[in-house]
């Protein structure tokens, strides 16, 4: 497939390096010499300086052969600007990245007047992502699969955990522990792909798979306690901090506080939202916190847009006995470093947005997708098809690669975590975490 990416952003650079790492033939477009620049030593593919606004530099990226457009600039007027002269051009296929939802509530004009076939909204997503880690309060991220059958959940193994120290086939075998599946593993900053023989240690984040159903009862046997979220202290009125409340207020029996430092914004929120308490005050003094009761909270929410800030509260409130932190970071590079130091998740809404566009476009049977923070791999959810090779023969007897493992199999209303002598069905959805460079080979495999 041939892709354009306008904007080389932090979510274009991000697309760009999915994109190129499932094969695609990758166009990116940025008035910016030092992106780039940045751009061109990374990317395996062409890239041109120069807007994307401008018709003739369109058609040196070769838009009329290209099967789809990314408009991720910083502008959703320019993403509209940019998708439009594209369609007018002849690219079959538009996805755009917009902000302010004016344009999707709006009744005058329709985005397809624009050239627009797919509007992802960051916030949106985001505020959703952080919803999900809500709902799992014991998971560090959470990702959801075959419908929501099956969740695939990172956990960080606490000092006392009963995992410790023992392989993951013993772990398997203890009486009553639901089948599940440890896909990946985190360790000092390294990416280990386990075997059954792996023994867990102090610090490990575990990225593990498992029907939905299964999931609080395996992390609550790993030493962690999936706690109903009732009380939620979100930190910041920006987009994303509006919409979680929105999205906390269709919740049964959750209560909400939101601070936000800008007192017209604090009454703004306060008339769009019916059960949310709007607090103006700033939320980087401690008494502040203190006076609102943060430590009677279940959830702390860090969502301004200021990653210090984020991190300064949400270790604070860490300290004072809350149980599940949230924090935004603008930055991705710091995703990793959030479970050393203490906290316990964190998104990025450039990550969150590039993934989004990743599963829209992606080829194939691939219905789902999810990147690992801190971990140079991806989970897919294929639908096999009639004539793959893994519906000839069982699990054990195919040559799968090395650096995939399969993490789940459903079949019609069956959902397995499969060994080696489960067959899979034409039709089945499999769940997969693969290296970059055996996507390719996973691919012959299922589909």
């Amino acid at each position: 497939m041939r892709v354009v990416v306008v904007g080389l952003g932090e979510e274009g650079h991000h697309l760009t390096r999915l994109l190129s790492q499932w094969g695609h033939e990758v166009v990116a477009i940025d008035p910016s010499l030092e992106r780039c620049q940045f751009e061109q030593e990374h990317l395996d593919g062409l890239v041109l300086q120069g807007s994307g606004t401008n018709p003739a530099v369109l058609q040196e990226a070769g838009v009329d052969r290209a099967d789809l457009l990314c408009a991720v600039t910083g502008s959703d007027e320019t993403n509209l600007v940019v998708s439009l002269i594209a369609k007018r051009l002849g690219v079959r296929r538009v996805i755009t990245r917009l902000r302010e939802t004016i344009w999707t509530r709006q009744q005058t004009v329709a985005l397809q007047d624009f050239g627009v076939d797919v509007a992802i909204h960051p916030e949106w997503e985001t505020a959703e992502e952080i919803l999900r880690l809500l709902k799992r309060a014991a998971a560090t991220e959470v990702w959801e699969f075959s419908d929501g059958r099956v969740q695939l959940v990172g956990v960080k193994l606490d000092p006392d955990s009963p995992w410790l120290y023992r392989s993951l086939s013993e772990i398997s075998a203890d009486p009553g522990m639901p089948p599940f599946r440890v896909v990946a593993i985190l360790r000092a900053g390294q990416t280990l792909v386990p075997t059954g023989d792996t023994h867990l240690t102090r610090g490990d984040q575990l990225f593990l798979i498992a029907k939905s159903e299964d999931i609080g009862e395996i992390l609550r046997r790993a030493g962690k306690h999936d706690r109903k979220i009732q009380r939620v202290m979100i930190l910041g009125g920006g987009r994303i901090g509006r919409n979680l409340a929105a999205l906390l207020e269709r919740e049964r029996d959750v209560q909400i506080k939101l601070i936000e430092v800008q007192e017209e914004k604090s009454v703004q929120i306060a008339t769009e939202l019916q059960k949310t308490m709007v607090i103006h005050a700033d939320g980087r003094d401690v008494d502040v916190l203190a006076q609102e009761g943060i430590s009677e909270m279940h959830a702390f929410v860090a969502v301004t847009g200021d990653d210090e800030n984020n991190i300064i509260t949400s270790l604070l409130a860490k300290h004072l006995g809350v149980h599940k932190t949230i924090t935004l970071l603008g930055r991705a590079e710091y995703l990793p470093l959030m479970a050393p130091i203490g906290l316990d998740s964190a998104v990025n809404v450039h990550t969150v947005t590039a993934n989004t566009i990743m599963r829209v476009i992606r080829r194939g049977e691939v219905v789902s997708a999810a990147s690992l923070p801190g971990i140079d791999a991806e989970v897919l959810e294929f639908v096999v098809s009639d004539k793959a090779p893994v519906t000839k023969k069982p699990l054990k007897d195919l040559n799968f690669p090395k650096g995939a493992i399969l993490g789940a199999v459903t079949q019609g209303d069956k959902v397995e975590i499969p060994v080696g002598n489960t067959r899979v069905a034409p039709g089945a959805k499999v769940v997969v975490f693969c290296v970059p460079e055996v996507i390719q080979k996973v691919e012959k495999i299922l589909v």
